[in-house]
């Protein structure tokens, strides 16, 4: 099927902000109850924006040897982004089977949970699926956007996402919505990966200067110190210090000139 002119245009977006030559995978957590007549269509549009759409259904047991939560967790492990939709029906819950065979596989899982205090929930089956997901996102460090269809009435689990300083993104009415919110979603993600390039990259290269700076200094000095003493200078010592002292500040100097004052930078190297 040929995409629409708006889909057309969101896969110019997705390829010009946030190609890096591969397809995107993002994983889509919902009720089933409520998004699963809508799941084939939306996977069909997320692959005409070249995005790998996939849920729950994808990773239900078959002659593997794993379940279903493990399935979903290799996945999520290597995928760009997670959907997590909160809306008017709560998930089914997980068997205590598969999360014994899960924390079997995975221990670190166990203990993720344990430490932020999920565990009880977990044991007392508290915790459905799409939920799981959500915090399986949270342990792997994953972007994670949380929209709510609605009011919502999952409460109790709103709660256990603002614990975790998580807070919901944003709302939507129709399902094709989600579409729109995961571009935008991966551009600003695209986005602020380069951000943080770019900061990596401007430390790196003010390192190596103050690295280049601090040898030619040394140098600088110790050149110094032999002239005087060829001299024969009886105040070698004085200025080779002084000469020390001028190139310490000035390293002060450029070390802090990126965020600091000049008042403050003046301040600080003079006392050092």
């Amino acid at each position: 099927m040929t995409p629409a002119p708006e889909d057309r245009l969101t896969h110019a977006s997705v390829h010009r902000h946030c190609d890096d030559g591969h397809v995107k995978r993002v994983f889509l957590s919902s009720v089933s109850q409520e998004y699963g007549l809508s799941r084939p269509v939306l996977k069909h549009r997320f692959r005409a924006v070249h995005i790998d759409l996939r849920v729950q259904e994808d990773f239900a047991d078959r002659a593997s040897p794993y379940g279903t939560l493990v399935r979903i967790h290799q996945f999520i492990e290597m995928a760009d982004m997670v959907v997590h939709v909160i809306g008017s029906h709560s998930p089914h819950s997980i068997s205590q089977a598969e999360y014994a065979e899960l924390f079997g596989v995975l221990p670190h899982v166990r203990d993720w949970f344990a430490e932020t205090g999920l565990l009880a929930a977990v044991e007392a089956a508290e915790i459905g699926y799409s939920h799981f997901e959500a915090y399986l996102a949270l342990h792997l460090n994953k972007p994670l956007v949380i929209v709510r269809r609605g009011r919502g009435t999952q409460q109790i689990h709103e709660r256990r996402l603002q614990d975790l300083g998580r807070h919901i993104n944003g709302t939507f009415s129709q399902p094709d919505e989600l579409i729109d919110i995961a571009i935008r979603a991966l551009i600003d993600e695209a986005n602020l990966g380069r951000d943080r390039h770019q900061q990596r990259s401007a430390v790196v290269s003010r390192q190596r200067s103050l690295v280049t700076i601090t040898l030619l200094a040394a140098t600088f000095v110790l050149a110094l110190g032999f002239h005087l003493s060829a001299l024969g200078a009886g105040t070698s010592s004085l200025v080779s210090f002084c000469a020390l002292a001028v190139c310490v500040f000035g390293l002060h100097m450029a070390a802090m000139s990126d965020q600091l004052m000049l008042r403050f930078r003046l301040r600080t190297s003079a006392c050092n």
